[in-house]
């Protein structure tokens, strides 16, 4: 602990330790974000399976 006291930190508090800056509005922008990512790769891999049955289904038609 000496030596990060010559880098001036300091030891928090206990209001410094139950205090939030971040508030609530970050956890809905990351939870967005996530969400978003997962629709994508949710329709994506919707996308692929319904091409892969399409190509199935033509391909059978074929023969």
């Amino acid at each position: 602990m000496k030596n990060l006291e010559n880098l001036g930190v300091q030891e928090m508090n206990s209001k410094e330790l139950t205090e939030n800056n971040g508030g609530f509005i970050p956890l809905v922008i990351l939870g967005v974000a996530f969400t978003a990512q997962a629709v994508a790769a949710g329709v994506s891999t919707l996308f692929v399976a319904g091409m892969a049955v399409g190509v199935g289904v033509a391909s059978s038609q074929n023969k």
